[in-house]
């Protein structure tokens, strides 16, 4: 107990301005924070989006060489299916508009 300094062991009284600066100290590291944990949270939900983003995105290949070479054969027929779906559509419209044929035109659209 000798190596403390008295000013450790005096009595001072707690006032106004005490209470005043502990009420907005605690306010504000508790503000400081919620802060922090809400940047954390916004964080952690900015990479799992992104990180879904690039798990889901095709490869930054040629277009030709991923279709030809993708091992997947669901999605390679998948995609020829919209290929001649539009294909089909387009031929109907045309098909549509120079016959006449409102039959045809509203099929294909």
């Amino acid at each position: 107990a000798t190596l403390l300094p008295m000013v450790l062991f005096r009595h001072r009284n707690i006032n106004r301005t005490d209470i005043a600066l502990f009420a907005i100290t605690s306010t504000v590291l508790s503000f400081a924070d919620k802060m922090r944990r809400e940047t954390k949270y916004f964080f952690k939900r900015a990479k799992g989006i992104r990180d879904g983003l690039i798990k889901h995105a095709p490869p930054q290949l040629n277009p030709s060489k991923f279709l030809f070479q993708n091992d997947n054969a669901a999605d390679r027929v998948t995609l020829v299916g919209v290929v001649v779906n539009l294909l089909l559509s387009v031929g109907k419209g045309f098909i549509g508009l120079t016959c006449n044929s409102s039959a045809l035109v509203a099929d294909a659209g």
